[in-house]
């Protein structure tokens, strides 16, 4: 059995020891619209699923079109974000890294004066834990810097289940 050294223990049960890759907008939009893609049908219906299922990140008009539908779903809740945020694709979302989340405190999730962290938020939600993460789309977190905390932009359900529920995300 080895030992790591304390530095790289701790950086290994941070978000930000993991291996951070920097990406555009489009991504996260894909991201977004994976995820919540079922809870609005009304937006959607007009749309070939196939933008999302079958995406072209190098598609203009398929960006901009995943765009605007972002943005009638999710418009006041990005108009939140800084315009200047930088992207960043982090390859794994560890149990360790559960501390360093916040569950969004607008949309209606949670009271706004209630405690944002994950692990309080899983107390009180009984969401059910409908499928395993492997399976998941891409959560989108927001920090103000690498360091942390998160604030879970995209995918507060599957987190707060998996958090109450779960087993192992790696």
């Amino acid at each position: 059995m080895a030992c790591l050294p304390r530095h790289q223990i701790n950086s290994v049960q941070l978000l930000s020891g993991e291996s951070w890759i920097e990406v555009g907008f489009n991504p996260v939009a894909l991201a977004f619209l994976v995820g919540e893609w079922d809870k609005w049908p009304q937006y959607y219906w007009p749309v070939d699923k196939r933008l999302i299922t079958h995406a072209d990140l190098n598609n203009a008009g398929e960006n901009g079109t995943r765009a605007l539908l972002l943005v009638r779903v999710r418009g006041l809740l990005l108009e939140r974000v800084p315009p200047d945020t930088r992207w960043f694709e982090v390859k794994y979302l560890r149990d360790s890294h559960l501390e360093q989340l916040l569950v969004i405190g607008r949309c209606g999730f949670i009271a706004l004066q209630d405690d944002h962290a994950l692990r309080s938020a899983a107390k009180t939600k009984s969401t059910p834990l409908r499928t395993q993460p492997s399976a998941w789309a891409p959560p989108v977190l927001w920090g103000h810097e690498r360091n942390g905390p998160f604030t879970i932009l995209e995918g507060n359900h599957r987190l707060t289940a998996y958090a109450r529920y779960g087993a192992n995300l790696v």
